[in-house]
């Protein structure tokens, strides 16, 4: 028998109490964004809140990071229904496309790194996950997108990451069109 993606086995006893254990359990989540889902607004926002309270209707203790921006809204409503504690770290993040972080983008071209996933790396949000995991125990952290990967700390706790886009795909056809040989790193 299958239960959630779980093979079980189909005895009695022991293996009944196991199957409810399984299907029971309440995990303790951390969930890590790069983007506030409020106000759900857009595609990345609305499919991140539905992630969240999907996992707190299923009975899990979800906790949310997250990077927000200065002018975020001053009700988070409704995402302190589905999470027993929401962390928010002010940073804007600028967009791949606009800006003129040129200093930046040199250095991740010149350090073979990604100014793409680089533009989302904080100190801050690396300590403050950190201190998550150290203040309790997680049964699974949540990186909302592979940008959210650049602020885990090394842990054993595993990592499950949502993707909901062909990343590579959107910046080969990004560089294919950039005429800015800095904005393509």
């Amino acid at each position: 028998k299958m239960a959630q993606g779980i093979e079980l086995p189909a005895h009695n006893g022991d293996a009944q109490l196991r199957r409810s254990e399984l299907l029971n359990r309440r995990m303790r989540i951390l969930f890590v964004s790069t983007t506030l889902p409020i106000p759900a607004n857009n595609g990345f926002t609305i499919r991140s809140l539905s992630i969240v309270k999907a996992l707190a209707s299923s009975g899990h203790e979800v906790s949310f990071v997250s990077f927000a921006q200065r002018t975020r809204p001053e009700s988070l409503d409704p995402l302190p229904r589905y999470c027993r504690e929401i962390d928010l770290i002010e940073q804007e993040v600028g967009s791949v496309s606009q800006g003129a972080s040129y200093l930046r983008r040199a250095s991740c071209l010149f350090g073979l790194k990604s100014y793409s996933i680089e533009r989302y790396s904080s100190a801050q949000m690396h300590t403050r996950i950190a201190s998550h995991l150290k203040a309790r125990p997680f049964d699974t952290i949540v990186c909302d997108s592979l940008y959210a990967l650049v602020n885990i700390p090394q842990t054993d706790v595993p990592i499950v990451l949502n993707c909901h886009n062909a990343e590579h795909l959107i910046f080969k056809r990004y560089t294919g069109v950039e005429k800015n040989l800095l904005k393509k790193c």
